[in-house]
């Protein structure tokens, strides 16, 4: 089956699966890096990659989502993320449950957008579709 396909397949079957929450909690950890991975990527396409941090990811995913790409075989990817970790945590995102990205200023903002080019320079992470199958699959 071509990998994209069924990507789309498991994410949606995924999905289904996480309840009240709509958090992949106790699922496998391949299921839950799948969910994490295809629901950032399109977050970042339907919203922008602020919202990415704005409304879908808490610390402890971004961390998910990050020791996942590492998983993946993935360190350029895992690195920007860790930088846009490291730039929210640094900008005092963390501290204010209300926060978002765009009132902390054009240091974050440069911070952020240097993540995003990493990540838009050949579709980074729509290119993950075969792994993240094999993955979710072990």
């Amino acid at each position: 089956m071509d990998p994209v396909v069924a990507v789309a397949r498991r994410f949606e079957d995924i999905s289904n699966r996480c309840g009240g929450s709509g958090r992949p909690v106790g699922l496998t950890y391949g299921e839950q890096a799948l969910w994490y991975v295809v629901a950032t990527r399109c977050e970042k396409d339907m919203e922008g990659f602020e919202s990415v941090f704005d409304q879908l990811l808490s610390e402890d995913e971004l961390l998910f989502l990050i020791a996942a790409l590492e998983q993946l075989q993935e360190p350029e990817l895992a690195q920007a993320f860790q930088h846009a970790h490291n730039a929210l945590r640094a900008a005092g995102f963390y501290e204010r449950e209300d926060a978002m990205c765009h009132q902390f200023g054009n240091v974050l903002c440069r911070e952020l957008s240097a993540v995003e080019a990493v990540l838009d320079a050949q579709d980074r992470m729509w290119s993950l579709d075969e792994k993240l199958v094999h993955l979710a699959d072990a």
